[in-house]
């Protein structure tokens, strides 16, 4: 008998409650990677110069570390030891569909295309397929971290605080100044996808606030927290001198900043989210099905479904580009929800696809 699973890119700890309005987070999150995708590679925003103003680039400033951020985020569980039997079988159910489904999904895609499969493996996108494999190197990251600490016997806050500077440390040896400098992006380290392992600091610091949750809630609950994140986020996205005296620092912090107000804004307003709401229902069961979402959207959005739209890098119409993408994501989105229903008809395809239970 086929037993139904809530899939997605990332899954809630296990014996404990979903907490709803992470699904509904999580569905939006998708959302803007639609619309990137559809935005860059339809529109022509990709081609834009610098100075063209672009709501997909604003987004793009927080929108994959928030993915990375809620994935360390329903991964902690305060009751997991990551001793080696258990982490041999975490890894092993994870490659399942960290690896497997989106290898699949990628020599679909490259056959369809005309890509050389090789050329794909050694390209860090992966022809837009990186996501699901760097996630599966941050598992392998953040156990060995673990490992590591149990054998320093790093304990409460100095543990986090190991964890979080090991973190911080990848993300300056991998941002992409960094990989440019040293011509790093060639060969193995694209094969390992190095320039997208600086997304683990978010991934960590995900963990770190579930980990101390009521601590984050009380900080968000504080009257000023907000309206400062608010000014950092502003501040860093306006074309000020100090805000350009550091990229990697202006990426940072609009990271950081982006993500708690994401967060703080879900949070807040949590019973619009809840599926007593169709808001909320749709926005979770979206969020339940990223990994679907994610593995088929490639294939609507390299169609010429922007063939009718006009090219917005030589447009000023920011409004009108951020309007054109959310309606076409929309589409693309119920029209892989619709491919995947369809998949999922077949236990073997859904299981094999998408990590469905049988």
């Amino acid at each position: 008998m086929n037993k139904p699973i809530e899939n997605s890119l990332v899954e809630q700890p296990t014996g404990g409650k979903r907490i709803e309005y992470i699904d509904a987070m999580r569905g939006f999150t998708m959302l803007l990677v639609v619309m990137s995708h559809i935005s860059g590679f339809e529109l022509g925003m990709n081609r834009a110069d610098d100075d063209v103003f672009s709501f997909g680039r604003l987004f793009a400033e927080f929108r994959m570390p928030l993915f990375f951020f809620v994935s360390g985020f329903v991964l902690y569980k305060d009751s997991q030891r990551w001793n080696f039997r258990e982490s041999l079988a975490f890894l092993r159910k994870k490659s399942e569909v960290q690896l497997f489904s989106p290898f699949v999904f990628l020599s679909v895609f490259v056959l369809v295309h005309d890509v050389g499969l090789l050329d794909a493996l050694f390209d860090y996108q992966k022809s837009g397929y990186w996501f699901t494999f760097t996630l599966f190197a941050y598992y392998v990251f953040y156990i060995f971290l673990q490992w590591a600490l149990n054998l320093l016997r790093c304990r409460g806050w100095v543990r986090d605080a190991v964890l979080l500077l090991s973190a911080f440390l990848l993300y300056m040896l991998t941002i992409y100044t960094m990989i440019e400098h040293y011509h790093l992006n060639e060969g193995l380290a694209a094969l390992l996808g190095v320039p997208t392992w600086h997304h683990f600091l978010f991934f960590t610091i995900g963990v770190c606030v579930r980990k101390h949750f009521s601590m984050f809630e009380h900080l968000l609950d504080r009257r000023y927290t907000t309206c400062l994140l608010l000014l950092v986020f502003a501040l860093f996205t306006l074309p000020l001198p100090f805000s350009r005296m550091s990229s990697t620092l202006t990426h940072l912090l609009l990271a950081v900043s982006g993500i708690c107000l994401v967060f703080a804004y879900f949070r807040e307003h949590q019973e619009a989210f809840s599926r007593n709401r169709f808001l909320g229902r749709a926005a979770q069961y979206v969020g339940r099905h990223t990994l679907d979402i994610y593995l088929i959207h490639y294939f609507f959005i390299f169609s010429n479904i922007g063939v009718l739209a006009p090219d917005f890098s030589q447009l000023n119409s920011p409004f009108m580009e951020l309007t054109c993408s959310a309606g076409l994501s929309l589409l693309v989105v119920a029209a892989c929800l619709l491919v995947s229903s369809v998949l999922r008809l077949s236990p073997v395809m859904g299981h094999y696809l998408f990590g469905q239970k049988i």
